[in-house]
């Protein structure tokens, strides 16, 4: 059994992968604060290995491994982004530029779709959107953009904004809805309505392209998507399983 490990900037998620099968199981998720939790849910786990891809601080990575070592007696593996792997050409100048999460996210979607064109968009405290186009069975990511996550939209309005809050649950904002009728309903709407605008002009430029959503935000952003997209919540833990899979069978 192998644990799998997700660090992004504000929370942290993690599964378990069965041995044999490399296939996900008991996900868990909690803010990154609450990261010693990793080694309090079950005390009775002997992981043969330990996968993390880390998109946080770089100095958890030293408690990360000293935490492992002593619960575990193992030595983490951390992900990084390469140049050529699994299929894929970085389409960075610097390939190890490229956030771990979002490099794993293209494997998984791959391996998903080896022989489609796609857009990979992880939506989480900041908004990734990856492009990847298969030519003569060569997948090629051309590159991505970065924008703001949608609490991050929400919350630069109410900082420059006097008398303005942004919702503090989510809104029940009915699919189709063009404009508001509320302050708060119009902050939230006018985040997703940004958001969901570039991905659509983006995508534009690269069809034909199957669409993955993945992380926290994800669901919320598809019923207002004017384009078919799928939403895959693990793309990262995932694409951490086919490295796991990949480096155990090479073992052999």
């Amino acid at each position: 059994m192998h644990i799998l490990v997700d660090i992004g900037n504000t929370n942290i998620k993690w599964g378990l992968c069965l041995r044999h099968r490399f296939a996900l199981s008991q996900i868990h998720q909690l803010p990154l604060c609450n990261i010693a939790q990793l080694w309090q849910t079950d005390k009775k786990l002997k992981p043969q290995s330990l996968w993390v891809a880390n998109v946080a601080h770089q100095d958890l990575n030293a408690i990360i491994r000293t935490k492992s070592q002593t619960y575990w007696q193992l030595n983490p593996i951390f992900a990084q982004s390469e140049a050529q792997a699994d299929g894929i050409d970085n389409g960075y100048q610097q390939p190890t530029r490229l956030g771990v999460d979002r490099w794993l996210a293209l494997i998984a979607a791959h391996q998903l779709y080896p022989h489609e064109n796609l857009a990979v968009v992880d939506c989480g405290s900041a908004i990734t959107l990856d492009i990847l186009t298969i030519n003569a069975q060569h997948a090629q990511h051309q590159g991505g953009l970065i924008f703001a996550g949608l609490y991050s939209l929400q919350h630069t309005i109410t900082n420059i904004t006097a008398g303005v809050s942004a919702p503090t649950q989510p809104l029940a904002i009915k699919s189709g809805t063009i404009v508001a009728q509320d302050t708060q309903t119009a902050v939230a709407l006018g985040a997703i309505r940004m958001v969901t605008a570039a991905i659509e002009t983006t995508l534009s430029s690269f069809q034909p392209m199957r669409c993955l959503l993945t992380g926290g935000d994800g669901s919320k952003l598809l019923p207002y998507l004017d384009i078919n997209c799928e939403y895959h919540p693990h793309l990262v833990l995932q694409g951490l399983a086919y490295k796991a899979k990949i480096q155990c069978v090479q073992s052999f």
